[in-house]
């Protein structure tokens, strides 16, 4: 039923964009297309039109909605399959076209270019041998990021190891799997098939079930006014709607990663779950994190 409720809203928000006289191909994306849903699921929609690049989102009667617009030019460039084997830097690591094309269900595309983007796309991903290659790249890089942390800030190399930790060691783990790094609200959850990734990944983070992530929502009530302000709405439309279906520790998870994000680890030292002596946790995290990295090369 839930499935249902979201094609519905997807057919209404991609008809929206169709209509639009600048719209050139519309996807579905995330869960939906790749039909593995669950109860905390959203609309995801890649829309390639004439205008500039954007971003747009909304909620319709409890479902959370979003868009990522691209112009249509990204359809033109040639598909890049080297740059594809080739980790992203820590900071680009959001909208990855290709990372969100895959699987995806395309519901409007009259010149066909999204279809052949697409199944490019999908007849890489099922090489097995250049997902491999793909898998020992970002774990390669990976442990060259960790290396360049020994000698940084504490709370700078706490917050970017555990962002290491996620983009290439739990990325890598997912390729292994034949799949792609996917509902980083929930990746601790995520993880109860390889236990032992698993509890290196929540002591990283510092996560510590649900008498933990109650604590730290009530100590949430306590952020600077214009933090808050900032991360409002992913609070209400995608962070709070997790860890009200019980799942704990990727909501506390994925609010340091925003946290972690957005600002200053100093400006918000209080809220990264760091412990009261950072020379002494980032000792610890480096250490785990290379652990990890380890655990999910064998994966």
């Amino acid at each position: 039923m839930h499935s249902e409720k979201l094609w519905r809203l997807a057919d209404k928000v991609a008809n929206e964009y169709i209509s639009r006289e600048d719209t050139v191909a519309v996807a579905v994306t995330g869960s939906l297309a790749k039909q593995t849903t669950w109860e905390g699921s959203d609309v995801d929609l890649w829309v390639f039109s004439k205008r500039e690049d954007g971003f747009q989102e909304g909620m319709d009667n409890g479902i959370y909605w979003e868009a990522d617009i691209k112009h249509t030019s990204v359809l033109e460039i040639p598909f890049d399959l080297q740059r594809w084997l080739t980790p992203p830097k820590l900071k680009e690591n959001d909208g990855n076209l290709y990372d969100a094309l895959w699987q995806c269900k395309i519901v409007y595309d009259p010149t066909g270019k999204l279809a052949q983007y697409k199944a490019r796309i999908d007849e890489t991903m099922a090489d097995d041998d250049w997902l491999e290659a793909r898998r020992k790249n970002y774990l390669l890089y990976g442990r060259g990021c960790l290396d360049a942390l020994k000698f940084a800030n504490p709370l700078h190399a706490i917050v970017i190891a555990r962002d290491i930790a996620t983009m290439y060691g739990i990325a890598s783990y997912w390729m292994g799997q034949k799949q792609l790094l996917s509902s980083l609200r929930r990746v601790p959850e995520n993880l109860s098939a390889a236990p032992h990734i698993q509890t290196l990944y929540k002591s990283i983070y510092n996560l510590k079930g649900r008498q933990g992530a109650e604590e730290y929502w009530h100590h949430l009530d306590r952020l600077p006014a214009a933090v808050k302000q900032k991360i409002q709405t992913d609070l209400d439309y995608e962070i709070r709607p997790v860890y009200q279906l019980g799942y704990y520790d990727g909501s506390v998870c994925k609010l340091l990663q925003l946290l972690a994000k957005q600002f200053d680890p100093e400006e918000v030292r209080p809220w990264l779950c760091i412990d009261s002596d950072p020379e002494s946790h980032k000792r610890r995290i480096l250490q785990e994190v290379q652990e990890l990295i380890t655990l999910c090369s064998s994966s």
